[in-house]
């Protein structure tokens, strides 16, 4: 696309002696127009020069892009165009119910215009945004699989801890250590190393949320209520891996504990 300086002419028409014309959208403007004059000025496009008429705001062309692109649209009597595609707008009716009348009222102006394609925004929608959903489905699923192994390595490791304690837990148990200062104990070390991992991810969010960003859709990278609730989701994962260890060191029995050692 070339812009040219020059402003309308008259020996710009089509052949029923309109003048070629064109409706550029908003970010074709800020691109191109930063001033925001832009009404009026004339594109060359593919060697034909059209006048600006008219300016839209932000229209994907497809639901998954994250940016509004520069595009432009032609009328639909000055240029011939294999496949056009119409829109009907419905209020609170099932759109699929008026698929017959739909087609009713084309025919009654072409009977021979053949239709095909007909389907819902919604369906639309969904196939444009199939991958991109595909794609999220399998990272929710590695992350609640992370999340399990999460669990799993904070139960076997506090396990492991407990077990090689075990003499200084029965030592302290001795000397009269109550239940409740067994269980805080142990859901301590449960906690410390949830938040030790919970500090590494924090650290590790930039470079993850700019490998996601074409992924995401109108979310930021560096989302504070995601990322919080992430954390406190960890944070509760280890509280409930902590159960067992601690229910297993606040059962034991000192004598055997330390008849055994």
């Amino acid at each position: 696309m070339r812009l040219l300086a020059g402003r309308y002419f008259d020996k710009a028409r089509d052949g029923l002696g309109q003048p070629f014309t064109v409706i550029v959208n908003s970010a074709l403007v800020e691109r191109h127009f930063p001033d925001g004059k832009a009404v009026g000025a004339v594109l060359d496009l593919w060697g034909e020069k059209r006048q600006i008429v008219g300016i839209v705001s932000g229209i994907r062309d497809y639901p998954a892009d994250l940016d509004t692109k520069p595009a432009f649209w032609f009328p639909e009597d000055q240029m011939e165009f294999p496949n056009l595609f119409f829109a009907v707008r419905t209020n609170g009716i099932d759109p699929a119910s008026l698929t017959p009348a739909v087609t009713a009222a084309v025919h009654s102006v072409d009977a021979d215009l053949p239709l095909a394609d007909i389907r819902t925004l919604e369906t639309r929608s969904a196939a444009a945004l199939a991958a991109r959903r595909f794609a999220l489905w399998l990272f929710e699923a590695f992350a609640a699989l992370s999340l399990i192994l999460a669990a799993a390595g904070v139960y076997g490791l506090l396990s492991y801890i407990v077990q090689q304690r075990r003499k200084e837990i029965g030592i302290r148990v001795a000397l009269g250590a109550r239940r409740g200062d067994l269980w805080s104990m142990i859901f301590s070390d449960g906690l410390k190393m949830a938040a030790g991992g919970a500090v590494c991810c924090l650290l590790l969010i930039p470079i993850g949320g700019s490998l996601l960003r074409t992924f995401l859709y109108n979310v930021k990278a560096f989302d504070l209520p995601t990322i919080s609730g992430a954390v406190a989701a960890l944070m509760v994962v280890a509280f409930i891996a902590s159960v067992g260890p601690a229910f297993s060191a606040a059962q034991s029995d000192p004598a055997t504990t330390l008849r055994d050692d």
